[in-house]
């Protein structure tokens, strides 16, 4: 197991910190091939049990955070931007299904 976890506040007005993950910075600036950014790819892990009631891959979890009192955090997808042309698209999709299911919803 990885956990990867940033600091508690409990000191009055402080935010707890910040975890940020990030692709490595594509720097060449040559006209022809410039450099592009690197992926970051987060996924559940994979199942090669053979259980169809039972052995299922891995979720993928993102959420906002909880809070006691206040809204709770938001949840953001966005698009990359060009400084030139068009920003990148946002695709929201489910898989194929095998022989025997049906694809998932998206709600």
């Amino acid at each position: 197991d990885i956990l990867l976890a940033s600091g508690d506040s409990l000191a009055m007005g402080y935010t707890g910190g910040v975890v940020m993950i990030s692709g490595g910075v594509g720097r060449s600036e040559h006209p022809v091939d410039g450099g592009d950014g690197g992926v970051v790819a987060i996924s559940g892990g994979e199942s090669y049990g053979m259980n169809l009631d039972v052995d299922k891959g891995g979720d993928t979890l993102v959420a906002g955070g909880s809070a006691a009192a206040g809204p709770g955090g938001n949840l953001h997808l966005v698009s990359g931007r060009s400084s030139t042309t068009s920003s990148g698209e946002v695709a929201i999709g489910t898989a194929d299904s095998g022989l025997l299911g049906g694809t998932g919803s998206i709600f």
